[in-house]
């Protein structure tokens, strides 16, 4: 599944983005408790907000034995830009629509997570890198996205395939393209605190050939590859409603 443009909108005036996420996971390099010390020591000055998960109480060696908890976070910080999360081998960098600041930009963003990520290598607490990933997370109030998008569901001819795209769907697709895993998940009966709509969540994983050198020139061309997709998936007409700019201001 791949859906292409002639030319990329740098962004749209309505943007719908709800969660920007960028993650890496990794093999440490130093004792667990060392580097939550190091991390605290570098970040705790510029995040007002901190506290523990509570699966921190569960012993190591627990935690390394199941990868749903190896890769859970312990720790959560956050102030008006970012907030993070990390643990033993997972370091996550969100930017909410609802900090203070809402979504600051890819720009923004990706400048903060480098200093971020460059902190973390000086230090030298990262063994190996085992994985990066961007993912977005986009929310259309009152609209059922399957009308908006270039993709289209077959129903077999015994069943109204009109009235089906009025219920509740959730469509979830797997691929690789340019050694990138691309996660798809769309819905048209998502919810956004009080408001209700629909969701475009797409998430774009390296977990090959992956390492403190290539790891921000991979990270730009996963940013692309999700730009590419989200933006091809619209229809042009619901594409040319959200006020899409092809230059910067």
């Amino acid at each position: 599944m791949r859906f292409k443009l002639d030319k990329l909108p740098i962004r749209v005036k309505k943007c719908p983005i709800t969660e920007a996420i960028i993650e890496i996971r990794f093999e440490p390099n130093i004792p667990i408790h060392e580097l939550h010390a190091i991390i605290y020591g570098k970040f705790s000055q510029d995040y007002h907000h901190r506290e523990a998960f509570k699966n921190l109480v569960l012993p190591e060696m627990i935690r390394k034995s199941n990868n749903d908890l190896k890769y859970s976070p312990c720790h959560r910080f956050q102030n008006d830009d970012l907030i993070l999360h990390f643990g033993s081998h997972v370091f996550t960098i969100i930017n909410y629509e609802t900090l203070s600041k809402g979504y600051i930009g890819w720009d923004s963003f990706f400048t903060k997570a480098q200093e971020i990520f460059n902190t973390l290598f000086e230090k030298n607490v990262i063994k190996v890198l085992q994985r990066g990933s961007i993912r977005y997370v986009d929310f259309f109030q009152d609209i059922n996205i399957f009308e908006k998008i270039n993709l289209k569901l077959d129903y077999p001819n015994s069943i109204n395939s009109e009235e089906c795209s009025k219920e509740n769907i959730l469509f979830r697709n797997e691929f690789t393209h340019d050694d990138f895993k691309h996660i798809i998940s769309i819905s048209n009966h998502a919810e956004y605190g009080t408001l209700k709509g629909s969701c475009i969540d797409l998430d774009i994983i390296r977990d090959s050939e992956i390492n403190q050198s290539n790891l921000f020139e991979i990270m730009e061309k996963g940013h692309k590859l999700e730009q590419e997709l989200f933006f091809g998936l619209l229809e042009d007409s619901f594409l040319r409603s959200l006020e899409p700019q092809y230059t910067k201001e």
